[in-house]
């Protein structure tokens, strides 16, 4: 309120400074008026009849003290108050002078005095711009009283007295007219003022959106965008006033296609070249002929994550409850079939059932840890990461501990690569894709063998790491379905290992996705955010 209050204050006052420029501007000219009329003697012959040499110096000091003004009202000197009192008591004896050099008021140049106090009201805007109609009355009386005793010219009483009265009438209207102008001022600068804080909360509220918004006029060009947007859309320079077409084709498709259809149902869109799923929504605003468009951009990926959220909320309550219900009768299982393979009194076909109620408890309680891991899933401790460095070190740890020792090829397109990410996680997720990637290629070859391939994508810089295998690939029918929970190809697997990957890459920001090999083999591709 304090705040709306200074903004009114400040904009009145600049008004009033305006006006007082303006004021000053026709000064200027008059006095301009005055003297090249005078100077090529084309004025009429009143004018400085009466005292030519002093006429002369009056209008060319009027013209100078005009010129001087103009620097005053630009360095805003002295204080407002003082500036009218100063400019409008010289008026008053500059004019006055000027009657008195012409003969009198016969000349008709009262008129102008008229011109100083009714513009007084409008700039004094009080009651006390009443004096500026009596100084004005006062000063033609002395001009004549003046006359009278110098020249012994007749005293005009009764224009001096009709012409004073009319200051006053004026004086009146003018400061009813300055007074219904500063209400009316004070309200649209009161309107003003709301309008410029809505609009900037409305701005604050825009801004701190999760989803991305943009706003477009009729001719597609962007009005205005939010940071959620501008980050989603690759950061462009100077985004506002660009075409949607320019700033993004497929966003640009997308809405062409709203508009040419008109139904109220979200598009989904990939945009390029950062590879982000984006689901559109659009609104109309404004009027029939300054329309609007609203659009919303929700990256599908934060969607999928606040779903996956109440999944594995929902997941890690239900594991809690079974977790101690299964996990003791299938210890018991598994230590009774070790027992029993231990046996003396048992013969070989009755090991190979011990063998298989072993691995297959081995496999249950491997789910259970699996499961028990995704629903303990703590938020990640963000940090900047050594891409390099990570792959390296994983690698030299996978070495050491496989059987024959495998070949892994390491390519990093630059050197150095950092990321944000959960160091913890990030390993995790690397090594069990590659110690999948290792399985399949001796599966296939014979022969454990891995590629990891760090770059970064341009023009966004992107960073991204391939984890490519020599083994089998991944059927189309399956390739849609490896990243959902229990789902495997392997009769060893237990279809948590990839979907814990995605659910670690996604609470970073990261994604992950499969890329089939045009020669065989797989490749897995997390793209960092």
């Amino acid at each position: 309120m304090k705040a709306t209050h200074e903004f009114i204050k400040g904009e009145f006052q600049e008004y009033l400074w305006r006006a007082l420029q303006a004021f000053n501007v026709y000064r200027l000219v008059l006095t301009t008026g005055l003297i090249i009329l005078h100077q090529f003697g084309i004025s009429p012959q009143e004018l400085g009849r009466g005292n030519t040499a002093l006429y002369e110096w009056v209008i060319g000091l009027y013209f100078v003290f005009a010129l001087i003004v103009i620097g005053l009202l630009f360095l805003r000197k002295p204080e407002y108050k003082a500036s009218v009192v100063v400019q409008l008591t010289l008026d008053i004896i500059a004019v006055s002078a000027i009657i008195y050099a012409s003969g009198g008021l016969n000349t008709g140049l009262g008129v102008l005095l008229a011109v100083s106090v009714g513009v007084s009201s409008l700039l004094i805007g009080s009651r006390k711009a009443a004096a500026v109609p009596a100084a004005a009355t006062l000063a033609l009386f002395g001009q004549a009283l003046y006359g009278f005793y110098v020249h012994k010219t007749p005293i005009e009483l009764t224009s001096i007295s009709f012409l004073g009265a009319s200051f006053f009438i004026i004086s009146f209207l003018s400061l009813a007219l300055a007074k219904r102008l500063y209400y009316s001022e004070r309200a649209a600068l009161e309107s003003q003022a709301n309008l410029a804080s809505m609009q900037a909360v409305n701005q604050d509220i825009i801004q701190t959106l999760d989803s991305g918004v943009i706003v477009v006029n009729e001719n597609l060009s962007v009005q205005m965008m939010n940071d959620s947007a501008w980050r989603t859309l690759g950061m462009p320079s100077q985004p506002s006033n660009q075409t949607l077409k320019r700033l993004n084709r497929e966003i640009y498709l997308a809405t062409k296609q709203w508009l040419s259809r008109s139904f109220s149902q979200s598009i989904l869109i990939t945009t390029q070249p950062n590879n982000i799923e984006l689901q559109l929504s659009f609104k109309k605003l404004g009027t029939q002929n300054h329309n609007l468009i609203l659009i919303f951009l929700d990256d599908t990926k934060k969607l999928t994550q606040q779903a996956q959220q109440m999944k594995l909320s929902s997941l890690g309550r239900l594991t809690a409850s079974i977790a101690h219900e299964i996990r003791n009768p299938l210890g018991a299982i598994s230590h009774a079939a070790q027992l029993l393979n231990e046996s003396e009194d048992i013969d070989l076909d009755d090991k190979d059932l011990c063998h298989v109620i072993i691995r297959h408890s081995k496999r249950m309680n491997s789910i259970i840890e699996n499961v028990l891991n995704l629903s303990q899933h703590r938020p990640p401790q963000q940090e900047e990461v050594d891409l390099g460095g990570i792959i390296n070190l994983i690698s030299k740890d996978i070495s050491q501990q496989y059987m024959p020792t495998p070949e892994i090829k390491i390519v990093m397109e630059p050197e150095s690569i950092h990321v944000r990410f959960d160091r913890s996680q990030l390993i995790q997720i690397i090594n069990n894709l590659s110690e999948n990637g290792l399985r399949y290629s001796e599966q296939e070859t014979g022969k454990p063998t891995l590629v990891l391939h760090g770059a970064l994508e341009y023009p966004s810089a992107t960073a991204y790491l391939d984890i490519i295998d020599n083994g089998p690939g991944i059927d189309d029918d399956s390739q849609d379905k490896i990243f959902e929970p229990f789902y495997t190809t392997s009769s060893q697997g237990t279809g948590l290992g990839l979907y814990l990957a995605r659910e670690l890459c996604e609470s970073n920001g990261a994604r992950i996705n499969y890329i089939p090999m045009p020669n065989g083999g797989s490749c897995f591709r997390i793209q960092f955010a």
